[in-house]
């Protein structure tokens, strides 16, 4: 995944599925890619990498 990626396509062109306005997994998706991304904004990469001494 790209910085321009998502997790499903109908999230960023809602018309490339005519079963967005009735599909429960596409809100399911949005709202779990901006939980993610806020999830990930309140990280620093040092606070998520390894060391040899853990």
């Amino acid at each position: 995944m790209g910085f321009d990626s998502t997790l499903n396509a109908c999230i960023t062109t809602p018309d490339i599925c005519p079963l967005v306005s009735i599909c429960r997994i596409h809100d399911f998706l949005v709202d779990q890619e901006e939980y993610l991304i806020k999830q990930l904004k309140a990280r620093k990469i040092a606070d998520s990498y390894f060391r040899f001494e853990d």
